[in-house]
């Protein structure tokens, strides 16, 4: 995430895998790279830190 390297979710996601809390129950690991995408744009300050902590580097603030 803080590479900023969407490619990864090919690496990281099953092509069948199954998130149970999504509605449609299929995450592709293409939807889940259009999703990492969409996020750099609207949060270009994005930063995943240790423990999954998600901050803003400008703002310092939790998300």
């Amino acid at each position: 995430m803080n590479r900023k390297n969407s490619a990864i979710a090919y690496q990281n996601f099953a092509p069948n895998f199954l998130d149970h809390t999504e509605p449609c129950g299929a995450v592709s690991p293409e939807l889940v790279k259009q999703t990492m995408e969409k996020a750099y744009v609207k949060y270009p300050d994005l930063y995943v830190g240790h423990g999954l902590e998600v901050t803003r580097k400008q703002s310092g603030r939790n998300l």
